[in-house]
């Protein structure tokens, strides 16, 4: 085992891994990669302390940042909220793409839920697209995927509100205009 620490104190110390800037096409690469225990890959961890948790961050300067596994399971955890954004920009910012991989059988599915509450109320999930300065505002789109067999069926849109002792309210409308037209709605 090689155990890299910055020492102990009031005000500890930092540790720094990185690759040497060349003044080219290609910097060096940073590669942290665990060993195989019988046939096993071995974890890589890291972690923040508890008593004044700090941050981690995974930032590429104009490249991307990867987190990839061939067939385990990546987990990013926060204790309090979980950021996936791309920087601000005075241009135009970066897209986020969460997706599953495509696959010559079956792919896998996309959840985005929030957790379960005993005694609480459960978090909402809220997919809301950002305000346009512009003539344009921008577009929320939710589409079911098309079959492409001959006999195929196209996936099928559920929309619907949570069971209850009164059963939740489903509400679709058009949007609000500032002079004598609102938006409509096409069923």
């Amino acid at each position: 085992m090689v155990d890299i620490s910055a020492g102990a104190g009031d005000s500890q110390g930092s540790v720094q891994l990185r690759g040497a800037n060349i003044h080219a096409n290609a910097g060096e690469n940073l590669v942290l990669s665990a060993g195989l225990l019988e046939g096993r890959a071995n974890d890589i961890s890291f972690a923040v302390g508890n008593e004044k948790p700090g941050s981690i961050v995974l930032a590429g300067g104009r490249g991307n940042v990867a987190i990839t596994s061939d067939e385990s399971d990546v987990s990013i955890v926060g204790g309090s909220a979980l950021f996936l954004a791309t920087s601000e920009s005075t241009s135009k910012s970066g897209s986020v793409i969460i997706g599953s991989g495509a696959s010559g059988a079956d792919s896998g599915s996309v959840k985005i839920g929030s957790g379960n509450s005993a005694d609480g109320k459960a978090g909402d999930v809220v997919i809301e697209a950002g305000n346009s300065g512009g003539v344009v505002g921008s577009s929320i789109s939710l589409n079911a995927g098309e079959s492409s067999n001959a006999n195929g069926v196209g996936g099928s849109f559920n929309l619907a509100a949570g069971a209850g002792s009164s059963g939740g309210e489903t509400i679709i409308s058009g949007g609000e205009g500032s002079g004598p037209i609102g938006g409509d709605v096409s069923i």
